[in-house]
């Protein structure tokens, strides 16, 4: 009987250490690695979001946050009151904006969907080859980032071309390599 109540204690623990961390954030901080299910950010932090192996379930700011995302993944990303997204890399699974909320987004993934809830909030998004094809007060917008992999995402309660969305050209590397090649062949010549 002993060791039953033994194992039941092991196993009881180890199921413990195992669950995702649910946490309130009220100063700067970064997140790199781990497991987290409800993580809310408060009073204006900023925080920095490293680590492919960091997986957050649900993630909510308040208060005017900063958040950049580099790598790891967001299921679900509530963007409220004033804060700003930055995604470099990276997944999300869906981002809803509200309370005029900015997200910069210019690279990684972003797999489900960007739900805007007011008028107020901004999407910008930093890439070339844009192409949109509305469906209703929703639609697709395609097209490729900086590092030329191709991206896909399904925009809902968007009106585009309006003030929701801003889509800022980057020239393509190529386009770059040739800019560079006029330029050094210029200077030769002089």
């Amino acid at each position: 009987m002993r060791t039953i109540t033994y194992i039941l204690i092991l196993l009881a623990t180890a199921s413990i250490c195992h669950a995702a961390i649910d946490w309130d954030i009220y100063s700067d901080e970064t997140i790199n690695g781990g497991d987290y299910g409800i993580v809310n950010v408060y009073s204006s932090a900023k925080v920095d979001i490293f680590g492919s192996s960091t997986y957050i379930s649900w993630l909510e700011t308040h208060n005017s946050n900063t958040i950049d995302l580099f790598d790891g993944e967001i299921a679900t990303f509530l963007l409220n009151d004033f804060s700003t997204f930055n995604m470099t890399e990276g997944i999300v699974g869906g981002l809803e904006l509200s309370d005029s909320s900015i997200a910069h987004i210019s690279g990684g993934t972003i797999n489900s969907f960007i739900y805007i809830h007011d008028s107020g909030s901004l999407v910008h998004f930093y890439g070339y080859d844009f192409n949109y094809i509305p469906s209703g007060s929703s639609g697709w917008l395609s097209g490729f980032w900086a590092d030329d992999s191709s991206f896909t995402i399904n925009l809902r309660n968007i009106s585009f071309p309006g003030n929701q969305i801003e889509l800022h050209e980057i020239p393509e590397p190529a386009t770059f390599f040739l800019i560079g090649l006029g330029f050094l062949l210029f200077t030769n010549k002089c």
